[in-house]
C-alpha cells in the first residue's frame, strides 16, 4: 500500500498546482482505501503483485476519488469524511475540472501498450458508475421504488467498481478467467453489502463517527432499503407519513427523526442487515475455487469488516 500510494502522487502529479491540493485534500480525508486494498490481495490471491497490479490498484482509487469529488458538487456537500469537501474549499468550478483533470489520467494511463487490455473493463465499469448517478436522479423521492430497483441502483453506484477492483487484481497477474470471474463475483456482492450498510448508517450513526451529517440520504431525496422495507410493511397510516416525509424536497431536523423513527418501528433496519449479511456470505461463497492461503483467509474475513463497521 506504500507503492500504491507512492504511484498514486506519481499519477496526480501536475504543474498545476490546484490539481494536486485538490486530488490529496479529498484522498487524505480518511478513506480506508478498500479499493486498491482489494486489488492487492485479489491478485496475491492467485499470483504475485508485480508493478502492474500496483499502477490498477492506484488508478481504481483516482477513479473512486474522482466519483467523490464530483459527487460532493452534485450534492453541495459541505463536508467530506469529517473535513471541509474541496468544493467548499476551492468552489465548484475548479473542483470539477480536477476531477476532469484525475479522469483525464486515468484515460492516458490505461492507453499506454501495457494497459490497454484493461481499459475496456475500466471503462466500463466507469460508464455503469454514470449510469448509477443518473438513476439516484431519476428515483429521488420516488416512495413507491422496489428492493430491484434499488440493487440494480447500487450495483451501479458503487457494486461495480469494487467487482473489477478484484479482477484487474487477478488480470494483472493473468490469472485463469475462471479465477478472475471469482474474484469478480466475490467484489460485487462485497460491494453490494457495503453499500447497504452504508445506508443504515445515515440512520444509525452519528455526524462525527460518519463523518458529515446523519440524514443525508433523506435530504438528497434517497430512498433507500430500510424506508423501501418500512414502506412496505408499514401499517397505513404510518406509511403515509413516511412516504410524506420522504417527499419533502426540504426536510426538517425534526422531520429526519421523525422518519428515523418509523423506520426503527418496524424491520427495516433488521432487514436491511440481513440482505448485507446474505451478500456478504455470497462474496465467501464466491472464492470456493481459489485454493487454500493466507491471502484468501484475509479476503473471506473482509465482509465481516464491511458489515460490522460503525463508520
Amino acid at each position: 500500500m506504500d507503492e500504491v500510494e507512492s504511484e498514486i502522487s506519481r499519477l496526480i502529479d501536475s504543474p498545476i498546482q490546484m490539481v494536486c491540493n485538490v486530488a490529496r485534500h479529498t484522498l487524505g480525508a480518511g478513506g480506508k482505501r478498500l479499493r486498491p486494498i482489494l486489488t492487492i490481495l485479489s491478485a496475491k490471491a492467485v499470483g504475485q503483485i508485480n508493478p502492474q497490479v500496483i499502477t490498477l490498484a492506484s488508478l481504481i482509487e483516482l477513479a473512486h476519488t474522482a466519483s467523490l469529488i464530483h459527487d460532493d458538487v452534485i450534492d453541495k456537500a459541505e463536508t467530506r469524511r469529517g473535513s471541509e469537501s474541496a468544493n467548499m474549499v476551492w468552489g465548484n468550478e475548479a473542483t470539477v475540472l480536477v476531477g476532469d483533470y484525475i479522469i483525464s489520467q486515468i484515460i492516458l494511463a490505461l492507453s499506454s501498450p501495457d494497459f490497454i487490455r484493461f481499459q475496456p473493463l475500466v471503462a466500463a465499469a466507469a460508464q455503469r458508475m454514470c449510469v448509477g448517478q443518473l438513476l439516484e436522479i431519476q428515483y429521488r423521492r420516488k416512495v413507491n421504488g422496489s428492493e430491484e430497483e434499488y440493487r440494480q441502483l447500487i450495483r451501479y453506484k458503487t457494486a461495480d467498481l469494487i467487482s473489477v477492483a478484484c479482477q484487474l487484481g487477478a488480470m494483472g497477474v493473468r490469472a485463469s478467467e475462471c479465477e478472475a470471474q471469482a474474484l469478480a463475483d466475490y467484489g460485487m456482492n462485497m460491494g453490494l453489502a457495503f453499500q447497504i450498510i452504508d445506508d443504515l448508517l445515515d440512520i444509525t450513526s452519528n455526524g462525527t463517527k460518519l463523518g458529515k451529517p446523519v440524514g443525508n440520504d433523506l435530504r438528497e431525496g434517497k430512498v433507500t432499503l430500510p424506508y423501501i422495507r418500512t414502506l412496505a410493511v408499514a401499517k397505513p397510516a404510518d406509511q403515509e407519513r413516511l412516504a410524506y416525509l420522504l417527499s419533502d424536497p426540504e426536510p426538517s431536523e425534526e422531520a429526519i427523526k421523525e422518519a428515523f423513527g418509523l423506520v426503527h418501528s418496524y424491520d427495516g433496519l433488521a432487514y436491511s442487515r440481513q440482505v448485507a449479511y446474505g451478500y456478504a456470505q455470497a462474496a465467501r461463497l464466491s472464492l470456493c475455487s481459489l485454493p487454500a492461503s493466507g491471502v484468501k483467509d484475509m479476503l473471506l474475513s473482509a465482509p465481516d469488516f464491511v458489515i460490522t463497521r460503525d463508520m
